[in-house]
């Protein structure tokens, strides 16, 4: 399994999200790992409030401050990426550049970085 996790959308909000590839899962009962045939491995509205909960639980188990207004409902879309090769293409596109490019870094002193975005207006 391998997660990225993204706290930008493309235009620089903020937008908390995840990008996660799991290629199988494991059947308990036979304490074995399997793979899939289905397009995808979780139901997308059970598994949104699944890891929801978990999450919330986790940060308040670790005292951690959460943003007042968190959203009662969470968005999650499972879609199929593809087997090995396509699965990694998938991801790679979330990992070739950062959000902020190099180009637009103006300086980056005592751990404040300032970077210069282009706006286009319509």
């Amino acid at each position: 399994m391998t997660m990225i996790l993204h706290t930008h959308s493309s235009n620089l909000n903020y937008h908390p999200h995840i990008h996660v590839v799991v290629p199988g899962g494991v059947d308990r009962g036979r304490r074995q790992w399997k793979t899939r045939k289905a397009k995808y491995l979780f139901n997308q509205k059970a598994l949104s409030k699944v890891f929801r909960a978990r999450f919330l639980s986790a940060i308040s188990i670790s005292e951690l401050s959460m943003p007042k207004k968190i959203p009662g409902k969470w968005i999650v879309n499972c879609s199929y990426a593809g087997k090995g090769v396509s699965a990694l293409k998938y991801l790679s596109r979330y990992l070739y550049r950062g959000i902020i490019s190099e180009k637009n870094i103006i300086s980056n002193k005592n751990g404040f970085i300032t970077s210069r975005i282009t706006c286009r207006l319509i």
